[in-house]
């Protein structure tokens, strides 16, 4: 394939890609819409409530150059107990094929680890024994097979320019707390170079500004892998979350209004799987791409609609601050904010819009990498618990795609 041929390839794709959030950013179905859950509360930011000092690096505000890429050869986690993980819980990389592109996207890939496996490791607390229920052994514990139907699925992108080797801590954190993560090099970027038919490695610095906004089609290629552990029973597809950093924030929108943009044929559930967005520093433009145009989606905006819970993270002193912060302004002018006299749980119930704006000079790629920002890491998570896992009765597990059709 030659360059000429590639720029074609990519930009339909791009096109694709674009006009369907356009469209979508405009004429989202209300009855789409209408199927969500009423969502609840977002975090005060610094603004508006006072934050616990952040601790470690984020409070000496370093103003040095851009840390390397975390990552590497990492060691395998430890638990409190120094117990290492089985090596089946461990992660792995996987190619992916994107769909109609023959880009060969490469990702590393967090199984969920059962909970047995994290108590054993000392990465999650013994639980008291429950009452046995018939056919139970006391211990409280769902079958392998059942729990891994309730296994919330993450897709982590990185910043553009970067490599998902950012990303991998964070993974880490969060499979150790029960979840399954997938981190893709999006193409052009770390090992996702290759094309099939293409001798010259694909560089994302080469690409135009249609063939940057296609990598909206490695998100959906990441949600294709994670249908197939769906269906394999390790996983919750309808409970997927989907985490950005910087440029690929405008990505990650993109992806999940043409998520919702698919509607159900009858019992056959196509899309609306994504249940939150979490943005680490969302910058305001990227190649052609603006912030507050996809923030005119219902879905975004919340205006005359319910909206998709959103977690926006930024270092209020760092230079790509003000687009988050002014991001968070936006979307604030139809998602409603809770009274500061209301206790946390009726806020977490009614607001749908989160945003910590953290004391530091640090930028997304930090935020999201480095291990000092554990705690805007756990607070994610404890996004995540309150506005997606508690509604899990709701999205139960179901077969998808092929597998749902064959086996009618």
């Amino acid at each position: 394939m030659d360059i000429s041929s590639q720029d074609k390839q990519f930009g339909r794709s791009a096109v694709a890609w674009v006009i369907a959030a356009i469209v979508f950013t405009l004429v989202l179905p209300e009855s789409a819409m209408a199927q969500r859950r009423q969502s609840p509360m977002r975090k005060k930011s610094n603004s508006d409530q006072q934050q616990p000092p952040l601790t470690g690096g984020l409070n000496s505000k370093p103003t040095g150059s851009l840390p390397q890429a975390p990552g590497g050869n990492q060691k395998r986690p430890v638990g409190r107990k120094g117990k290492e993980l089985d090596a089946k819980y461990q992660a792995t990389n996987v190619v992916e094929e994107v769909r109609g592109q023959g880009i060969e996207l490469v990702c590393s890939w967090y199984p969920p680890i059962p909970h047995e496996e994290l108590v054993r490791t000392g990465l999650r607390p013994k639980e008291q024994k429950k009452a046995a229920k018939p056919g139970g052994d006391g211990s409280g514990s769902k079958d392998e097979s059942e729990a891994g139907k309730e296994v919330v699925p993450f897709i982590l992108v990185h910043n553009w320019g970067r490599s998902r080797q950012d990303m991998q801590r964070f993974a880490t954190y969060l499979q150790s707390q029960g979840h399954a993560v997938i981190v893709p090099d999006l193409r052009g970027h770390g090992e996702s170079t290759v094309v099939k038919g293409m001798n010259e490695p694909l560089n994302h610095e080469d690409f135009k500004k249609k063939q940057a906004l296609s990598a909206v089609a490695d998100i959906d290629q990441c949600k294709r892998f994670l249908m197939k552990k769906n269906n394999e029973g390790e996983l919750n597809i309808d409970l997927l979350n989907v985490v950005a950093v910087g440029d690929s924030s405008h990505l990650a929108i993109a992806w999940a209004i043409s998520d919702w943009s698919w509607p159900s044929l009858g019992s056959l559930k196509q899309g609306q799987d994504v249940k939150s967005l979490i943005l680490f520093s969302p910058t305001a433009k990227f190649n052609g791409s603006v912030l507050k145009k996809l923030a005119k989606s219902p879905l975004i905006s919340g205006k005359k609609s319910t909206p998709l819970p959103m977690l926006v993270l930024w270092g209020n002193q760092a230079a790509d601050g003000a687009a988050a912060s002014e991001f968070v302004t936006e979307l604030r002018k139809h998602r409603p904010v809770a009274s500061e006299e209301k206790d946390m749980a009726t806020r977490w119930f009614t607001q749908d819009l989160f945003d910590y704006a953290a004391p530091t000079q640090w930028n997304g790629v930090q935020l999201a990498g480095m291990e000092q920002s554990r705690e805007l890491w756990v607070f994610a998570n404890n996004f995540v618990q309150q506005k997606v896992m508690v509604h899990k009765d709701r999205f139960p597990w179901r077969l998808r795609g092929s597998d749902a059709i064959l086996n009618k």
